[in-house]
């Protein structure tokens, strides 16, 4: 344990673990997974109407190949008697446009699109955004003014890549949204020659060099009085005569001042009962 390190302490050393670390995965595909909640609500005084933002982003590295989402919403639910129709939209590189329009196929509660990439896509991110309609029966009983249609659902992206050549997966976290990417099993048409083409770079945790970067520190109080008794020792040994004389003499000083302190309140004291003495006899 080391007491005498704070947080300041604690994030500097967090910083310096992290080291962009090189990771061969014996792959082709990777994924990227989400939930979240669709939420429409209806003001019931204007009429007006709000959807929840339910945008999320997913980085396409160089070399993808084929992009496969399968998107699932709860769209109906008895007990509120919701009903909803729900769509994925996909924007390969943020151009304003939906790359699956019309390539969805239902497949009992789920969407499936399976869209082919090209290398105008790589490198960029992709937007996932969902859009629909749904309307709740039962809702104006709990809140007749904002009652509210929610409709869980969960996204599930899987990327296929070219390893014709070697690629190396690295990017920035969107700080407003999670967006790793993670290996995955690989499609049928891997095979063992490819182990190893598909590394990922990101930051990760030195643990081996945690020890060395926590060394015990004194505070600036002890660094200072442990300098002004590190150098009285010094003195005394580098004269230790000389030192010893003052010494000494600082002792007789103040054996001398306290014997003279005492003698003037032993004086005052039998002044005051001499008064107080003749005040009696006086009487």
């Amino acid at each position: 344990d080391h007491p005498e390190y704070n947080v300041w302490d604690a994030y500097e050393i967090y910083q310096e673990m992290m080291v962009d670390t090189t990771i061969p995965v014996n792959t082709d595909r990777v994924r990227h997974s989400w939930k979240g909640d669709w939420n429409h609500f209806n003001n019931g005084a204007t009429g007006a109407v709000y959807y929840t933002e339910d945008a999320h982003y997913v980085w396409i590295p160089n070399g993808t190949s084929r992009l496969e989402a399968t998107f699932t919403a709860t769209e109906f639910d008895s007990d509120t008697g919701q009903a909803g129709a729900l769509q994925l939209s996909i924007d390969l590189g943020e151009d304003g446009s939906n790359d699956a329009q019309g390539a969805g196929v239902r497949q009992s509660d789920s969407w499936y699109y399976d869209l082919e990439i090209d290398d105008s896509a790589w490198g960029k991110w992709a937007e996932f955004d969902i859009s629909g309609q749904a309307i709740t029966l039962f809702g104006f009983i709990e809140d007749i003014e904002f009652f509210e249609s929610r409709v869980p659902y969960t996204v599930d992206v899987m990327l296929t890549l070219d390893l014709s050549e070697s690629v190396d997966i690295q990017f920035e976290q969107r700080p407003d949204f999670y967006t790793d990417l993670n290996p995955t099993t690989p499609s049928e048409m891997y095979d063992d020659s490819m182990d190893g083409m598909l590394t990922f770079t990101k930051p990760a945790y030195d643990q081996a060099g945690v020890i060395s970067l926590i060394e015990p520190k004194d505070s600036e109080e002890d660094g200072e009085d442990g300098g002004l008794f590190a150098s009285i020792a010094q003195l005394f040994s580098d004269n230790p005569i000389t030192m010893m004389f003052i010494l000494l003499l600082i002792l007789l000083a103040a054996g001398g001042a306290g014997y003279s302190m005492r003698n003037e309140k032993e004086e005052i004291l039998m002044a005051v009962l001499e008064d107080d003495e003749l005040e009696d006899d006086a009487s």
